[in-house]
């Protein structure tokens, strides 16, 4: 969907000049999977409605009140900044809070989804030490990335695990997981990096064929 900035969907006046959006209309985004939907069909009145992410490409719409394009003279138009309100209002019943994707601000994530409290050698506490050293050593980029890497695949699986019970055939079993799942993203599986070389024994095995291969044609070891 079309995006708006506060300026553009707070101006009634823009919004009387823009054309007919369909039924799709354009959103503001307020945070992450709750917007302001601006819609103007091409023979009905323009409305706000608020839109809430439940899930993956899953969303929730309600109706909030026309929209205020030629002004407030109609008893039921509503401004912009009403329209938020109601909107927010609507966010914050029982009914949608049990069911929303997480409220958090626009933008990538800095921060661990979870607070890494217990054990000291949990991996979520090293998971939390590496990233505070990511923070201040690397890149900005790199960084968010990492953050991400973590809370999408690591956090879930193993952030109360105790470092010193992982076996190497668990973390083996684990990387592998996350290749198989990951194969279609060489950027994401190269940033795994020993995720790679641990995906399929044939991998291995010719790997080794190879090796053989130039030591026997060059008579010295590779």
């Amino acid at each position: 969907m079309p995006r708006m900035t506060r300026e553009q969907m707070g101006s009634p006046s823009y919004r009387a000049q823009m054309p007919p959006n369909g039924p799709k209309g354009h959103v503001y985004m307020m945070s992450v999977g709750r917007a302001l939907v601006y819609r103007k069909p091409k023979q009905e009145t323009s409305y706000f409605a608020a839109r809430l992410c439940t899930g993956r490409a899953s969303y929730k719409t309600k109706w909030l009140a026309q929209a205020d394009d030629y002004g407030q003279d109609a008893r039921d138009n509503m401004s912009f900044d009403g329209a938020l309100e109601l909107a927010k209002a609507w966010f914050g019943e029982p009914g949608q809070r049990h069911i929303a994707v997480e409220d958090r601000p626009l933008g990538p994530r800095r921060t661990l989804n979870l607070s890494p409290i217990g054990p000291e050698n949990s991996v979520a506490r090293a998971v939390s030490d590496y990233l505070d050293w990511l923070r201040w050593f690397r890149s900005t980029r790199f960084h968010v990335k990492s953050v991400g890497v973590a809370n999408n695949y690591i956090m879930p699986r193993l952030a109360n695990r105790l470092v010193s019970d992982l076996t190497t055939d668990e973390l083996a079993l684990f990387l592998r997981g996350l290749y198989d799942h990951l194969s279609r993203s060489t950027r994401m599986v190269s940033a795994l990096g020993c995720a790679d070389s641990i995906a399929t024994e044939d991998r291995l095995r010719a790997h080794r064929s190879t090796a053989n291969s130039a030591y026997n044609t060059s008579g010295t070891e590779v």
